[in-house]
């Protein structure tokens, strides 16, 4: 192990990589096909294209009800996070309690997905 990586916090980097999820979206369906000479414009494209090659694996990886919470309390749409955690608990059929639970089960599944361990 490389010891830097003791002193990460992969569990908040895998969060911020969900919250990046729209962006780097964004770029690639709103990136010409002929990219112009411009550095940045193409460095942000590659960028983009690299984050989807390693998140989209380990995302699929999850099971729907994983990547359903995930999105709904760490996606670019959720303002609310209390009210987000009444609706899966009514929409689960479970308590509000267990609903955090997940949430945490979940990250951390991905956390370890996306970088080898928590």
């Amino acid at each position: 192990m490389v010891i830097m990586w003791k002193y990460i916090d992969k569990r908040s980097a895998a969060i911020a990589v969900i919250r990046d999820f729209e962006n780097m979206q964004f770029i690639l369906e709103n990136t010409p096909d002929y990219l112009p000479d411009d550095d940045i414009m193409k460095n942000r494209y590659i960028q983009a294209r690299d984050y989807m090659d390693w998140f989209l694996p380990a995302w699929d990886r999850l099971n729907e009800e994983d990547r359903l919470i995930l999105e709904l309390f760490y996606g670019s749409k959720n303002t609310y996070k209390s009210s987000i955690v009444h609706q899966l608990a009514d929409q689960l059929y479970i308590e509000p309690t267990t609903v955090y639970k997940r949430k945490n089960r979940a990250i951390d599944k991905l956390t370890i997905l996306l970088f080898g361990e928590k």
